[in-house]
């Protein structure tokens, strides 16, 4: 059901030893993800609206957030200004709630 839905599955035992993994490896991009910090926030977008796929992240001008990565299919990008989005790309986006909420907006419609 959960593959049927496009919900990644991982066991609790894998689940467990990613998060120790993490936090002996990268310890504060674990402290980034797992808390608020100044209002930032962490978040996946996937880009649905048909207006955004073919543009630039340039030509979408998204303010108060930081593009930090592009996954598109099973490969991991990063992401300039002259990155082309294309429909299903997921961005990973750190910024405050209002820059989120409009980057939502633009990219999933």
């Amino acid at each position: 059901a959960f593959e049927a839905a496009g919900i990644e599955t991982m066991s609790p035992t894998r689940a467990a030893a990613a998060i120790l993994s993490n936090m002996v490896l990268r310890p504060s991009l674990l402290k980034l993800m797992a808390s608020e910090t100044s209002g930032q926030q962490l978040a996946e977008i996937r880009v649905s609206s048909p207006a955004s796929a073919g543009k630039t992240l340039r030509d979408l001008s998204l303010a108060d957030v930081v593009v930090v990565a592009l996954r598109r299919g099973h490969a991991l990008e990063l992401p300039v200004g002259s990155t082309r989005l294309e429909k299903n790309d997921v961005l990973t986006l750190i910024g405050n709630e209002s820059g989120l909420s409009t980057a939502r907006k633009r990219l999933a419609g």
